[in-house]
């Protein structure tokens, strides 16, 4: 288990560098783009409240 716990951690230390060479931002933005269903983003600097209102509000 602490071994998967470290590669996630590296992995996910990288996650916002577009030249990441795995899943990364950049890959997930741009296949997101081309989805057709409806996407909902959630920031989650907002409350909980807020969020559970923009997901409800978008059902």
């Amino acid at each position: 288990m602490h071994g998967i716990h470290l590669a996630f951690r590296e992995w996910a230390s990288q996650y916002d560098d577009p030249s990441f060479s795995v899943r990364n931002r950049a890959w997930h933005e741009a296949w997101l783009l081309e989805q057709t269903a409806p996407v909902l983003r959630i920031d989650g600097t907002k409350s909980p409240e807020k969020m559970a209102a923009d997901v409800i509000r978008h059902a």
